[in-house]
């Protein structure tokens, strides 16, 4: 009778553990997967503004271009062009 009791309880905390453990893995995935949509969000928005950051400097060198300041100006302007369009063909 004391062996029938002691199996069942092994079993029961067996199957417990079992359950735990796999409600622990899935909560774990679930965690992980909503990590992956925050930080994919975080990347677009990202992007977002360095587009409009390498808009701003374009405009910023291209106007002083159009002043005058062509040395350095005109190199950093077909540099940051030229980045820019290897970027946009990737």
């Amino acid at each position: 009778m004391l062996d029938i009791v002691t199996r069942t309880i092994i079993q029961a905390s067996a199957v417990s553990v079992a359950v735990a453990t796999l409600l622990g893995t899935l909560f774990s995935f679930f965690r992980w997967v909503e990590n992956n949509k925050k930080q994919d969000k975080e990347i677009s928005r990202i992007k977002e503004e360095n587009k409009i950051v390498c808009e701003a400097i374009s405009a910023c060198l291209d106007g002083l271009s159009q002043l005058g300041a062509n040395h350095v100006v005109t190199t950093a302007k077909a540099k940051l062009d030229a980045h820019l369009l290897e970027q946009a063909h990737k």
